[in-house]
């Protein structure tokens, strides 16, 4: 799932990432990955710190995110084509 977002410049973008880093920090909901390697069956583990990813988005595009790293959110962003925008996408798991 995802929610795409766009910013006037890269300070704005920083404080959306800074203020969601916050919201992160305050929720076990959201710092809680799973782990299964290993293990007889999948348990859910809530990470003491679980700093949100912000990549551009060339660097992540491809790439899945990954089950046992919280938190299960990650802001991509690249500088939008033809102006000073920043275009983002929050993407996050279902799970």
């Amino acid at each position: 799932l995802y929610s795409r977002l766009r910013f006037d410049n890269g300070e704005r973008l920083q404080a959306f990432a800074s203020a969601l880093d916050q919201v992160i920090a305050r929720h076990d909901v959201l710092r809680t990955a799973v782990l299964w390697d290993g293990l007889p069956q999948a348990v859910q583990v809530v990470w003491r710190h679980a700093p949100l990813q912000v990549l551009r988005d060339d660097d992540a595009a491809t790439v899945g995110l990954d089950l046992s790293q919280a938190p299960l959110i990650r802001l991509l962003h690249r500088q939008a084509p033809g102006s000073g925008c920043i275009e983002a996408t929050l993407q996050f798991h279902h799970i």
